[in-house]
């Protein structure tokens, strides 16, 4: 039976899932820049969302090329989307002061028109979504879930019997190394290529959609990444294992007999499409000025006042055996500072290696954003000191916490949640080429009690 089940691709993470009766539109990012300035589209400005057909928009979360408002604004009437429950809820008051939103928790399936839907919530932000479409067929966005953590590829396996369609993120998409260090972005590109397979092991799907993945770093600080593009090495690597779809701009796949297509014609222009626009790329972004020295003190001063309004300093100070401080080398004013987390001082370091090297005006939004920490480490307009570069993760770690709802006091956040930093990207790639650098980590994660 033809049910008309089928999957347009728009750019990067946005793709149209349609039953025929029922469009869901999700992720749709198609103008403006991601990331503090940090990241561009290769296709830019491919679609106009006040243009296209959906019934509903479901966002994975929050990361601006996911949750872009700069598209969202493209939208020329009230709109139903489709969200994560969160804790804070702040895009869900976003979105509704103008559209309908429906909150799914982890797990929950809900119909939304003939497409059963059912969400999986992913490593504290992120979302996956299982679409069942009628006749059958069934599609799993995984977009940049890390489906090997806290059993989640296990969990969804576990309530589908065929996945007809997985899409997913092919490339790394964060900090992969200072200038100069190849080892570093040679592993991180492994990692991720090794979680694929992992992945397709665990789902065994008659194809993938490799997506997720077509933007370049295109801010002056970190434009140095962009020698590095991995579709044609994925696309070699896994090939031998799996049927791969690579899309470009309004490619559709059909779901119905996706069995036997073959997409060999379709992959190889898709590969040469994304391939000229990555070597025609330019520098897009720049600093726009360096914050004063004062002016950075007085932003240190918020921050650290809005650190501890939102959370319990006694608490905090109790159940550390030291000071959290940070030494930050602010390229543009050439002067190094350490700071200190629980008595807000800011001085000026002469002596010693800084944990950080980073912008004037990095460093204030840093202070400004408490999804700063998240957004740098995804930018990467920041080089590290390798073996002192947990202090950096350490440092910001509660008031990024604070970002999705989480607070440091007794029965929520605790220093023990703090290990959580050695897992990410970032610190995991330096403890692999940086001999010391894990137990230095570990030595300063044990100046912290877990109560």
């Amino acid at each position: 039976m033809n049910t008309a089940a089928r999957v347009r691709f728009l750019n990067h993470s946005c793709l149209s899932v349609s039953s025929g009766a029922t469009t869901i539109l999700c992720d749709p990012w198609f103008t403006g820049a991601a990331f503090d300035n940090g990241w561009r589209l290769l296709a830019e400005n491919s679609h106009d969302l006040g243009d296209q057909a959906y019934d509903y928009i479901w966002l994975s979360h929050e990361h601006p090329d996911h949750f872009s408002i700069a598209t969202l604004r493209q939208i020329r009437e009230p709109a139903r989307f489709i969200y994560q429950r969160t804790a804070d809820g702040k895009v869900k008051d976003y979105l509704s002061r103008t559209h309908q939103v429906c909150e799914l928790a982890d797990c929950e399936r809900r119909a939304f028109g003939d497409i059963d839907s059912q969400l999986y919530l992913s490593d504290g932000y992120d979302s996956a979504m299982l679409f069942r479409l009628p006749g059958g067929r069934t599609i799993l966005n995984l977009n940049d879930c890390r489906a090997e953590l806290g059993g989640l590829a296990e969990r969804i396996a576990a309530e589908v019997e065929q996945v007809d369609l997985l899409a997913v993120q092919f490339s790394y998409a964060n900090w992969a190394g200072n200038p100069g260090d190849a080892a570093i972005p040679a592993y991180q590109h492994d990692q991720v290529v090794a979680r694929l397979e992992r992945t397709i092991e665990v789902f065994r799907p008659k194809a993938v959609l490799l997506f997720a993945s077509y933007v370049y770093f295109s801010h002056e600080e970190n434009f140095f990444w962009n020698q590095h593009f991995w579709l044609q090495q994925v696309v070699d690597r896994l090939g031998g294992r799996v049927k791969l779809i690579v899309p470009k701009p309004d490619d559709v796949i059909e779901l119905d007999g996706i069995e036997t297509a073959d997409f060999s014609a379709r992959n190889a222009a898709a590969i040469s499409f994304w391939t000229d626009l990555h070597d025609t790329r330019v520098v897009a972004d720049r600093a726009t000025g360096a914050q004063s020295l004062e002016a950075l003190r007085e932003q240190f001063q918020a921050f650290h006042a809005a650190m501890w309004r939102d959370n319990d300093l006694a608490h905090a100070g109790a159940t550390s055996r030291g000071p959290l401080e940070l030494t930050v080398r602010i390229g543009d004013l050439d002067q190094t500072v350490k700071l200190e987390l629980f008595s807000g001082a800011m001085s000026e370091a002469a002596d010693g290696e800084p944990d950080v090297d980073l912008s004037s005006e990095t460093l204030a939004m840093l202070f400004k954003s408490r999804f700063g920490r998240g957004t740098l480490t995804i930018n990467g307009r920041v080089q590290f000191n390798y073996p002192t570069a947990h202090r950096f993760f350490g440092f910001f770690f509660v008031f990024y916490a604070n970002n999705i709802g989480r607070r440091l006091k007794p029965g929520d956040l605790s220093w023990a949640d703090m290990r959580s930093i050695a897992k990410t990207a970032v610190l995991d790639s330096i403890f692999q080429t940086t001999p010391g650098a894990r137990a230095a980590c570990e030595a300063y994660l044990d100046g912290f009690i877990a109560a």
